[in-house]
């Protein structure tokens, strides 16, 4: 976070100055659990489905973190509030990976969430103005094919569903502050290997 000052006295008079320093939170906690599985084959479930493999995980984190909002420097008192969880840190992710591989072609789909989470605080005092980004699902998918022993083409597709970065505001983070809108992408490309 920032801390600014504003307001100071020199040489016995009251100028009108701001200047902000990075600060440390107070206090800051993470807890948290993750689950996961890699199965290389679904051939298990069907024989049709041998060339296909699944990957997954989830994570639980539970974060939390308190910022100083006052102190005061005569009595010692320490004024401090509870923020949304640590920064760029969701309490909720999920990764899904459907593969396929059948000689020299391989392809992957890929799922992603990420629950709501604290990107900014704006003022120390007032939650109000703390950004979050909102939670955001994405899909991206790859090919690529050996042509020869030496030489591999690929494409790939970011975010196919075409979703947008959503960063909210507000003491519900209900209000809608920024929209990036970063659209679809795609490459394709050769890799050689000598």
């Amino acid at each position: 976070t920032f801390r600014t000052i504003e307001d100071q006295i020199i040489d016995g008079e009251e100028v009108k100055v701001t200047f902000s320093r990075p600060e440390n939170a107070e206090s800051a906690k993470l807890t948290g659990v993750e689950f996961g599985v890699i199965l290389n084959s679904l051939g298990g479930i069907s024989e049709a489905l041998d060339n296909f493999g699944l990957s997954a995980n989830y994570a639980y984190i539970d974060s939390s973190a308190a910022i100083v909002v006052s102190n005061d420097p005569v009595t010692g008192e320490v004024e401090s509030r509870e923020l949304f969880g640590l920064f760029k840190q969701p309490k909720h992710i999920v990764n899904i990976g459907l593969t396929y591989e059948n000689g020299p072609f391989d392809a992957r789909l890929a799922f992603n969430y990420k629950s709501k989470h604290l990107k900014s605080v704006r003022d120390q005092s007032r939650e109000w103005f703390d950004r979050l980004y909102a939670g955001r699902t994405r899909f991206d998918a790859q090919i690529r094919y050996w042509a020869t022993d030496q030489v591999r083409v690929f494409v790939e597709a970011k975010n196919l569903t075409n979703t947008a970065a959503h960063e909210v505001v507000g003491a519900s983070q209900m209000l809608h502050h920024t929209y990036r809108d970063s659209g679809r992408s795609f490459w394709f490309g050769a890799s050689f290997k000598y």
